[in-house]
């Protein structure tokens, strides 16, 4: 079976194969538990639903997320130390990340990673006919995670993806042809009916899922936008500033979506 990463278009820009990457249902769940609103037995459950789940790591492989739960306590920090932030980054784009080496290649393959900040452990994960989730591992490589994400913290997300909405909604305007609005139409209802079915731990807020959701489908309209300007020739409205309008659209949306999903 093919290995489900982010996929490359010809210009170098990331499109993320999932509509909540595994990197973001990790991290909701992860969270909730950390603060005990979730049970473990509520983590593995979130995960197995899309297969099983490996963590590799240098010692060998183990089941995930449970061989988590062994790292955390041989490092002997509390679980209040292991608080997951999702990072989505793209080509050009890796703000966010710890300077490991061999990181951000991974990560930028990926299209995800997620970063424990306090304990250095960094997971990033290869979708094959299960999830492998390697690790990396360096503390004095870490960036202070309250700037990591380039702006944008979690209780800032919901207030950002309102600006890019507004972006999107006249990107969206100018898509000159008829084919091109059916599939950012399309794309938008995928993200609406896979969140919808998406299990949220009980403790998520409506602010949250809302921000998660807007994020989505703003990125979605990015990435189709783009996608459909690649494969029209000649239009007026295929520019070199309506391309990077939508890859800077597109970045910040995957930066609220990775924040949304940070948040506790």
């Amino acid at each position: 079976m093919a290995r489900r990463h982010a996929s490359v278009d010809s210009v170098g820009r990331a499109t993320l194969t999932e509509v909540l990457p595994r990197a973001c249902t990790f991290a909701i769940w992860w969270n909730s538990w950390l603060h005990g609103t979730a049970s473990l037995d509520d983590v593995v459950d979130s995960h197995t639903r899309t297969g099983q789940q490996i963590l590799a790591t240098p010692q060998g492989n183990q089941p995930f997320p449970v061989g988590l739960i062994e790292l955390l306590t041989e490092h002997q920090e509390s679980r209040s130390m292991w608080q997951a932030r999702v990072v989505l980054p793209a080509p050009g784009h890796v703000d966010g990340l710890p300077a490991i080496p061999g990181l951000a290649a991974e990560a930028i393959t990926a299209g995800q990673a997620v970063i424990f900040d306090s304990v250095g452990i960094v997971l990033v994960p290869t979708i094959d006919a299960h999830t492998t989730w390697k690790t990396f591992s360096q503390e004095s490589s870490l960036v202070d995670p309250t700037t990591a994400s380039a702006s944008i913290r979690p209780e800032q997300a919901r207030w950002a993806i309102r600006t890019a909405i507004a972006d999107a909604t006249t990107l969206l305007a100018a898509t000159d042809t008829a084919a091109g609005r059916d599939a950012i139409s399309d794309s938008m209802r995928r993200v609406q009916t896979e969140l919808d079915r998406f299990t949220w731990p009980a403790d998520t807020s409506p602010e949250q899922r809302a921000t998660v959701l807007q994020a989505a489908q703003v990125l979605a309209i990015a990435t189709t936008a783009l996608h459909h300007d690649s494969t029209v020739h000649g239009s007026v409205n295929v520019t070199a500033a309506r391309t990077q309008s939508l890859t800077d659209l597109a970045h910040t949306a995957r930066r609220c979506l990775a924040a949304a999903c940070s948040t506790r």
